[in-house]
């Protein structure tokens, strides 16, 4: 998975074989177990990080940034026009410099198949599998310490932040089920 940097491709199969083999399979709870289970965790919030600091990156990108005019105010078009390039300059120049993800990795990823924006690759990495996968993972109820209680706080945190850049239907049944599955679990 650390490998795996921004190849959601590969995340993606890596939570599919979490979810289905690796969480569900019959095995013994052992420390070793626990301790990977943890380690896989980690990464799986380092992610969620990348994703919401992408997609809030691309809706400011998407949205624009200008504000309105104050009543009253008439500027003549071309000067209208280098103030709002300006401001758009201004809002692009922050907004990179701001980032913590690499800028060259958030455009597209070119596989055999064709160009696909990194963002959609991320969307369906993180609703299609990181979200049953924790589901799965949560429901080995296994045992927490304070720090272990700490991190599933905060990956809950960010996978709620996640959910307003849902785009599918499979997105949003998927978010109801891992909603309705972590209700029942008393720890949480």
């Amino acid at each position: 998975m650390k490998i795996a940097d921004f190849c959601y491709p590969l995340k993606s199969a890596l939570m599919f074989f979490l979810q289905n083999v690796y969480f569900d399979v019959e095995k013994e709870i052992t420390e070793d177990f626990t301790k990977q289970v943890w380690q896989i965790l980690e990464i799986v919030v380092e992610d969620m990080l990348k994703f919401t600091e992408v997609m809030q990156r691309s809706k400011r990108a998407a949205g624009g940034g200008g504000g309105a005019q104050a009543r009253g105010q008439t500027i003549n078009s071309t000067e209208q026009e280098v103030q709002l390039e300006e401001q758009q300059f201004e809002n692009t120049y922050s907004a990179l410099n701001s980032l913590k993800v690499d800028a060259n990795k958030n455009f597209t990823f070119t596989t055999a198949f064709g160009k696909f924006p990194v963002s959609e690759l991320m969307q369906k990495y993180v609703f299609e599998r990181v979200f049953p996968s924790i589901e799965a993972f949560l429901n080995l109820r296994l045992a927490m310490k304070d720090y272990e209680q700490k991190l599933v706080a905060k990956l809950l945190k960010l996978l709620f932040l996640a959910v307003p850049y849902k785009s599918k239907p499979i997105h949003d049944r998927n978010i109801q089920q891992f909603v309705r599955s972590i209700r029942s679990i008393p720890a949480l």
